[in-house]
């Protein structure tokens, strides 16, 4: 399958529906699909099913950055969540997402970062699941098949996979192929195996042979959908330095 270019976040997301799932990763201003968020959170779909390992609002220190969209802006149209942090309290308040939970409005399934890691690697691989030993003893236990296995009891993890996957690469040319910088790589590259329709924005889109093919961490084969940043737009050099300013008053 080709990578389809395009201009427009809102047409990037034209199909996506309600009670859709969702794979993102989260992290900081450069590392989050901040632009597809927001283009999700204004079509407002609704009864979705988030797997990220966090739905924190973007922090730095004891302070909220300004004008960045996380994960932790679609409190209000999720319906079940996955995660290893659930976004529940920070800087001294209680979040909408720790809110809903606790009013029974979302489902939430709570699972350590590595497991979360481990079940999305599962799910682009095509494995049925396997046995680990985190959570025996647990409420997240309940409800899980155990084995002994040499003397040990482990608990039967199940692959995720999911109808999306928002991702933010640094680099990409036109056949899709995706370069990360720092953190933003984190668990992206697992993200883009696990889901049927991946869409990613970028900082820049390249010609093929452009790119060092020994920095390539996702095949083009695996991206539907491709965007690039506009100058200025969310997570842009200049929407950093924005937002860095105004936390720091020196905007």
């Amino acid at each position: 399958m080709r990578t389809t270019i395009l201009t427009s976040f809102d047409e990037a997301i034209a199909d996506f529906r309600d009670g859709a799932s969702l794979m993102a990763f989260s992290w900081g201003m450069a590392g989050t699909p901040q632009n597809l968020l927001r283009a999700l959170i204004a079509r407002g779909s609704r009864d979705l099913t988030l797997i990220a390992h966090h739905v924190m609002p973007a922090i730095v220190g004891k302070s909220v950055l300004p004008g960045v969209v996380t994960l932790f802006d679609l409190a209000h149209q999720v319906r079940k969540l996955i995660t290893a942090w659930p976004g529940t309290s920070y800087i001294g308040l209680v979040s909408p997402m720790e809110q809903r939970i606790r009013a029974g409005e979302i489902e939430l399934e709570l699972q350590s970062h590595g497991l979360l890691t481990e079940r999305m690697r599962a799910g682009g691989a095509g494995i049925g699941g396997f046995y680990a030993q985190t959570g025996l003893g647990t409420l997240i236990a309940e409800g899980k098949e155990t084995r002994v296995i040499d003397g040990k009891t482990y608990l039967f993890q199940l692959p995720l996979t999911a109808d999306f996957a928002f991702i933010r690469a640094h680099r990409a040319d036109r056949l899709g192929n995706l370069t990360y910088r720092g953190g933003a790589r984190g668990s992206n590259p697992l993200m883009a195996k696990a889901a049927r329709t991946v869409i990613a924005e970028v900082d820049e889109i390249v010609e093929p042979g452009e790119l060092d093919p020994e920095t390539i961490v996702t095949p083009g084969i695996y991206v539907d959908r491709l965007i690039q940043i506009p100058d200025g737009a969310l997570g842009s050099a200049a929407h950093r330095r924005t937002a860095l300013a105004k936390l720091t008053g020196n905007a």
